[in-house]
């Protein structure tokens, strides 16, 4: 499976961008509001639905796509502080919309069992979705590449 262009996901953001803004789901600043896009998303695109579940349910996970039930899962936390605009939590939440734009049509299990690069590829092009759609990458990735980055080079943070 090859990785999709810059191009192809600024495509994607854009489709979604487009079909939120029919919906008026964008605040005073014109940036979408993830909190309503969440709310509104069955009507937005296809039939998905979002879930909130507890910590307990999910284990390690922050969230998850499920392209056959057509759910985006989002851990209570991840929910509370996407609400609460803990940039964090919105990077998750809005990488999980990558995956059901870009990738709801895959079956996750059957790609990771016969390709596991295609897994790799997918959860990249989820990030850089998220990265497009919000302007700002994950501030825990920034925070230990800048400590790798550090380490590296022998400097302190």
């Amino acid at each position: 499976m090859l990785r999709k262009s810059k191009a192809e996901i600024c495509e994607y953001v854009h489709q979604f961008s487009t079909a939120c803004a029919q919906f008026a789901l964008t605040g005073h600043d014109g940036k979408l509001d993830l909190p309503k896009v969440y709310e509104y998303l069955s009507h937005i695109w296809g039939g998905w639905h979002p879930i909130i579940l507890e910590k307990e349910e999910m284990g390690h996970r922050l969230g998850f796509t499920d392209p056959v039930r057509k759910i985006i899962a989002l851990r209570v936390d991840v929910y509370d502080g996407m609400c609460n605009g803990e940039k964090e939590h919105q990077y998750t939440a809005a990488h999980e919309l990558g995956h059901m734009v870009m990738h709801g049509e895959m079956v996750f299990a059957r790609l990771e069992k016969n390709n596991p690069m295609g897994i790799v590829n997918v959860e990249v092009e989820a990030d850089d979705f998220a990265v497009e759609l919000l302007g700002f990458s994950s501030p825990a990735q920034e925070d230990m590449l800048h400590k790798l980055l550090a380490r590296l080079t022998g400097r302190k943070k």
